[in-house]
C-alpha cells in the first residue's frame, strides 16, 4: 500500500489520497494475490470493480478534477482493443497494467501494444503504468511511463542469475529478489523472469526463461539473454569478481591429464577453497549471523562465544581434514539427520559435505532459524545444492538414490534409523560432558568453568551437564560459593532470562529436592542444586531443563571413578588439575578447563571419521517404505 501511494503521489502529488479508481478485475470473487492486493488498496482509495461494458457509463458520472486510475490486466486489455471502440478517460488519468500475456499476442511486441494501449484512451505515454509482482514477493515493482523501467522499494534487493546459482548487481538473466520484510522466508527468491539490470534496482523485463511455463511477463521469450560483448566476456571466463563462481574443489583429477595441466587445476582448488571459507568466516563472524543466532539461544554473548569457539577449529591443512572426513569415495548421495536442540550442530558436516561435492538431503527441525539461514547461504553463494526436509525421523521416507545416512541425534535416535535401513549409517549417538574439578581451580577461575557447563545455552553436548567438585578435606562447599557462581553467569549470559527458563528451572528445582534430596543455597535461577557422590543416581541427576548444574561434592575419588566407569554416555570430560586425572582419563575425550565448546575440524568426529558409515548386517525390514526421490516431502533452499 505504501508502495502504491509513492506511484500516485508521483502522478498527482498532495491530490493523491483524493484519487479514485476501477478494476476491471472481480477481485471480490477471486482468490488469488492480485486480487487480495486489490481489496487491500480498495480499503484505502475508491476501488469498484466493473466489466469493460458498464466502464463508460460509470466515466460519465465521474468529477474530471479529480485523479482517477485504472486498473487492468493485459488480458483484458488486449480484449478491449479488439473492439476498435476507443475509450476517453477523464484528464490526467492513468493506466496501471498488471500480469503477463498469458498465451495472447504472442507475436506482438510489448512497444506496439503499448502504443495501441495509449492510443485507445488517447493519454501520453507517462500516463501508463506498469506493475510487476507475484505472490511469492511481499512488495511490487513499477514502471510510470511507456519508456521508463522498473523499479523496487528502495529496501528490496535485486539481483541477476544466469545459472541459477551465482549472482551479480548488473547484466542479464533472470531475476533474484531479497526482500527483508519477508519475514517468512528470509533468503533470496529466483524467479524464472529474464531481466536486464544496469544496477541500482533498474530493471527491464526481457520475458522468461527457457522451457519455463508461460505466465507474468512471458512477452517474448526469444529475446536475447545479453548483449555480445558480454557473451564475449562470459566466453572467456573473463568473469568480474562479483560473478565469479565459489566453486568447491574436485576430489581427484584424472591420472591421464598433463602434469602442468594437473598442477593448475589443484592450484584452482586451492584458491577456491580459500575463498569459499573465507566468505564462510564472513557469514559466521556477521553482525546479522550473531543476532539471529543470539535469538535462537536467547543472547547474543553465548552466541558469540559459541561462534568463535566454532571457528578457533577451523583446520589449517584442510586438504588432510576432507581426506580424513571421506574414506569411501563411492558414497555420494546422503541424508543428513540433525538434532533440535541447537543449529550449530549442522555447521561442521555442511561445509565438509559441500566441500567434498556431495550432494546432501538434509533433515532440519523448523525451530532451526540460524541453521535455514546456513543451508540457503550455501546453496547461494557457494552452490551447495542442499535440499531441506522438515519431517520427523519417526515418519522419514528415504529416497531410493541415497547412499548413507548421517546421524546426529540421541541414541533412541540411531535405534530408530538401524531398525528401520540397513543403508550404511554414520551415527553419533548420545553424548554427556560432565566437569571435573577441585574447589580451589573454581575459585581461582569461575568464568571458564561456567562458559563450559552454559555454553550454547546448555543446549549442546559439548556443555557440561553436571560439576563434580573435589574440595579439600577441610573445605564446605557453602552458599558463598553459590554467590560466585551465579555473578559469573550473568557475565557471562548478558541477558535476562526468559519466564519459560525460569518456571521449568524451577520445576527441576521441586524434582531435584523431591526425588534426589537436593541442597539448595539460594533460590535464584539458573539452579544449582547440590548432590552428595554417594548412590548418585547419574541418569536421574542429569538435568531436564536448561539453566540447572548439578553440583556434586567428591569426598572419594574411587566412588568418582566407579561412576564414571559404568556410564558410557560421558564421553568428554572437562577437567584441570583434577588429583583423580590419570583415573579416569583413559578412553574418553579429555579437554582443559574453559575449552569445552572447542573442537577441531580435523575430519572427525568422536575419534572416526566424519563420512565413515557403516552397513547393517540385517536387511532392511518391511516396515521400511523406500520411497521414490519425488515423493519425499523435500523444498529447495535457494
Amino acid at each position: 500500500i505504501a508502495t502504491f501511494a509513492t506511484v500516485l503521489n508521483r502522478y498527482w502529488g498532495e491530490s493523491a489520497p483524493e484519487a479514485q479508481g476501477v478494476s476491471l478485475l472481480n477481485y471480490s470473487a477471486e482468490d488469488s494475490s492480485l486480487a487480495t492486493m486489490l481489496r487491500w488498496l480498495a480499503e484505502c482509495w475508491p476501488l469498484p470493480s466493473l466489466s469493460c461494458a458498464a466502464l463508460p457509463e460509470y466515466l460519465a458520472s465521474l468529477d474530471p478534477q479529480r485523479p482517477f486510475f485504472l486498473w487492468t490486466t493485459r488480458v483484458q486489455l488486449s480484449q478491449m482493443l479488439a473492439r476498435k471502440t476507443p475509450l476517453s478517460l477523464p484528464l490526467h488519468a492513468i493506466v496501471i497494467e498488471t500480469g503477463g500475456w498469458k498465451n495472447l499476442h504472442r507475436g506482438l511486441s510489448e512497444a506496439h501494444f503499448h502504443r495501441q494501449v495509449l492510443n485507445f484512451f488517447q493519454l501520453s505515454e507517462d500516463n501508463l503504468c506498469s506493475e510487476y509482482g507475484m505472490c511469492e514477493l511481499a512488495a511490487q515493482a513499477w514502471r510510470c511511463g511507456r519508456r521508463g523501467q522498473f523499479s523496487f522499494p528502495v529496501w528490496v534487493r535485486t539481483l541477476v542469475s544466469r545459472d541459477g546459482v551465482h549472482t551479480a548487481r548488473r547484466g542479464s538473466g533472470r531475476l533474484c529478489v531479497y526482500d527483508p520484510l519477508r519475514i517468512d522466508y528470509p533468503w533470496l527468491l529466483c524467479t524464472e523472469d529474464l531481466v536486464s539490470s544496469a544496477g541500482q534496482g533498474l530493471l527491464r523485463l526481457r520475458g522468461r526463461i527457457p522451457h519455463a511455463p508461460l505466465r507474468g511477463c512471458a512477452h517474448d521469450p526469444r529475446l536475447e539473454l545479453a548483449s555480445g560483448k558480454e557473451l564475449a566476456k562470459l566466453a572467456s571466463g573473463k568473469e568480474s569478481h562479483e560473478r565469479r563462481a565459489l566453486r568447491p574443489p574436485p576430489l581427484q583429477t584424472s591420472k591421464s591429464q598433463p602434469m602442468r595441466s594437473h598442477r593448475k587445476m589443484v592450484s584452482q582448488a586451492k584458491n577456491d577453497r580459500q575463498r569459499y571459507v573465507r566468505v564462510c568466516k564472513k557469514f559466521l563472524t556477521s553482525r546479522a549471523s550473531v543476532a539471529t543466532l543470539g535469538m535462537e539461544l536467547g543472547s547474543e554473548s553465548v552466541a558469540r562465544d559459541a561462534l568463535r569457539h566454532l571457528l578457533a577449529g577451523f583446520p589449517d591443512d584442510w586438504d588432510a581434514a576432507l581426506a580424513r572426513s571421506y574414506p569411501q569415495r563411492q558414497l555420494r548421495n546422503w541424508l543428513f539427520v540433525l538434532p533440535s536442540n541447537h543449529s550449530l550442530t549442522g555447521i561442521y558436516p555442511l561445509i565438509f559435505a559441500t566441500l567434498l561435492r556431495l550432494r546432501v538431503l538434509v533433515k532440519l527441525p523448523p525451530a532451526l532459524d540460524y541453521l535455514h539461514r546456513f543451508v540457503a547461504f550455501l546453496n547461494t553463494r557457494c552452490g551447495a545444492g542442499i535440499e531441506v526436509t522438515t519431517i520427523g525421523h519417526a515418519d522419514l521416507h528415504i529416497p531410493a538414490n541415497i547412499d548413507a545416512l548421517l546421524c546426529y541425534g540421541s541414541d533412541a535416535t540411531l535405534a530408530h534409523l538401524r531398525a528401520n535401513t540397513s543403508l550404511p549409517l554414520a551415527g553419533f549417538g548420545t553424548h554427556d560432558t560432565v566437569t571435573v574439578t577441585s574447589l580451589d581451580n573454581l575459585l581461582r577461575s569461575p568464568q571458564p568453568h561456567i562458559r563450559d557447563a552454559f555454553h550454547l545455552s546448555q543446549r549442546g553436548c559439548l556443555s557440561s551437564k553436571m560439576l563434580f567438585l573435589v574440595p579439600r578435606p577441610e573445605q564446605k562447599f557453602n552458599a558463598t560459593h553459590i554467590k560466585i557462581l551465579e555473578e559469573n553467569f550473568r557475565v557471562f549470559y548478558a541477558a535476562k532470562l526468559t519466564s519459560t527458563c525460569r518456571v521449568q528451572a524451577e520445576a527441576e528445582r521441586m524434582r531435584y529436592m523431591r526425588d534426589l534430596g537436593a541442597v539448595f543455597c539460594s533460590t535464584s535461577c539458573p539452579v544449582f542444586p547440590i548432590l552428595p557422590i554417594d548412590k548418585l543416581d547419574f541418569e536421574a541427576a542429569l538435568p531436564r531443563a536448561a539453566f540447572v548444574l548439578p553440583v556434586v561434592i567428591v569426598r572419594d575419588i574411587a566412588a568418582l571413578k566407579n561412576l564414571l566407569r559404568r556410564q558410557p554416555s560421558i564421553k568428554t570430560i572437562v577437567q584441570q588439575g583434577s588429583p583423580a586425572q590419570s583415573q579416569y582419563r583413559h578412553g574418553r575425550c579429555f579437554v582443559r578447563v574453559g575449552q569445552a565448546g572447542q573442537f577441531a575440524w580435523d575430519g572427525t568426529h568422536e575419534g572416526q571419521p566424519l563420512f565413515a558409515a557403516q552397513a547393517e548386517t540385517a536387511r532392511r525390514v518391511a516396515s521400511c517404505v523406500v520411497a521414490p526421490e519425488s515423493s519425499l516431502h523435500a523444498v529447495p533452499s535457494s
